[in-house]
């Protein structure tokens, strides 16, 4: 089952990533979905999304979910996801924040079982 998307502004989940906990919190970031069929734009979120759902479903772990928007909306340099404290480049990206920083998964290696396991499960 899809995770639930937030609709945080950019400084709510700044605020939600930086909070203080006893585990880390997680933002998933992806390509909006076309409104034509309902797919995300973007082949790497779709092959992902599933993956990440599955991962994430157990609920308990801090996460949110985000459409980074269109793929024209993405292009755009000025795209808030592309900004600090994101800065984020290519989709999918997940961001995990944790008291030794913030750390990402990108892309490909989103679908990776094994490095999506070692990403999530790994302090």
């Amino acid at each position: 089952m899809p995770l639930g998307v937030s609709s945080d502004d950019t400084g709510a989940l700044v605020d939600f990533l930086e909070k203080t906990t006893s585990r880390p919190s997680f933002l998933i970031i992806y390509a909006s979905p076309r409104p034509s069929d309902g797919l995300m734009w973007c082949g790497d979120c779709r092959r992902a999304e599933p993956l990440i759902s599955e991962k994430f479903s157990k609920g308990s772990t801090n996460v949110r979910t985000v459409y980074a928007g269109t793929e024209v909306e993405w292009r755009t340099l000025t795209n808030p996801y592309r900004q600090p404290p994101f800065s984020i480049e290519k989709l999918p990206t997940i961001l995990k924040v944790y008291e030794n920083g913030w750390h990402r998964l990108v892309e490909e290696h989103c679908y990776d079982q094994q490095k999506l396991d070692d990403f999530v499960d790994r302090s």
